[in-house]
């Protein structure tokens, strides 16, 4: 599963340089690089309480939004991504606090050495 959001990250960033948000996209980008280095120790750490369970979830949900928010802004137009840059934003933020919201609560949840690699 985290294999697949580098994929999905190498292909796209090629597309950014021409991109009118592309400062957007690229912190983004730069905020599923780094869940991608911890996902999979997260997954396999395997926080066994149902609230573990759900914040696993509630992040592969948000990685899976920013998947395809990158993907829609690599295939639209300058044009279009001018006139939607501040919704286009809004939902960047609202999708980078949801993924820092999830690491926080599993970083309470899993081993303090996988922990300290979520900071």
């Amino acid at each position: 599963m985290g294999n697949d959001v580098v994929g999905v990250v190498i292909e796209l960033q090629d597309h950014y340089n021409v991109k009118v948000n592309s400062s957007i996209c690229l912190q983004l980008t730069k905020i599923l690089d780094r869940i991608n280095s911890v996902l999979a120790a997260k997954e396999s750490a395997r926080p066994g309480c149902t609230s573990g369970i759900l914040e696993l979830c509630s992040l592969n949900n948000s990685i899976d939004k920013a998947k395809l928010l990158l993907q829609h802004n690599a295939e639209s137009s300058k044009l279009y991504l001018a006139i939607t840059g501040e919704a286009t934003l809004a939902r960047c933020e609202r999708i980078r606090s949801s993924l820092i919201q999830s690491l926080c609560q599993l970083q309470n949840m899993v081993p303090p050495s996988l922990a300290s690699k979520v900071r």
